[in-house]
Formats: C-alpha cells, sequence, structure tokens
C-alpha cells in the first residue's frame, strides 16, 4: 500500500456460528492496529464484520469452525 497511495483495504473479521458478532469485528480491528503498527495509513484502512454468515462450514467440526475464524481483506481503489 506504501507503492500505491490510492489503494485502501477494508478488512472483514468472521467468526464460527457459536461467536458474537463482535468477536468477529475486534479481529478485524487487530489486524488494523497490526497494520497501523507498521506505517499503514490509517485512511487506507476499513474495517467490517461478516460474522459467520460469508464462511459456511461444511461439516460443524471445531477444526472446520477453527478455519472460519479470520480476517478477509478486499482491496478498493481510492480516491
Amino acid at each position: 500500500m506504501s507503492r500505491n497511495a490510492s489503494l485502501q483495504v477494508t478488512l472483514y473479521g468472521h467468526t464460527d456460528p457459536d461467536e458474537d458478532e463482535a468477536i468477529a469485528l475486534k479481529r478485524a480491528e487487530a489486524v488494523s492496529d497490526y497494520l497501523l503498527s507498521r506505517g499503514v495509513a490509517l485512511a487506507t484502512l476499513a474495517v467490517s464484520s461478516r460474522g459467520h454468515r460469508a464462511m459456511i462450514a461444511t461439516t460443524p467440526t471445531e477444526a472446520a469452525f477453527a478455519a472460519m475464524r479470520v480476517v478477509t481483506t478486499e482491496p478498493r481503489m481510492g480516491r
């Protein structure tokens, strides 16, 4: 992002079905905090929660639920 100042990124936190959606947002905020500590400009980041809606486990196992506890990114071109 330091090479392309117009690049912006939305960080989406995800959860498994047993977690509260606020946890998903905290996951995304933790990644944002890390990126900010590494010098990424605040104006290039947005955070949001998708909870467990976007990640569907094919089997209700702990391994499948663990795979749902992630942060995904969506790049976009800024102004």
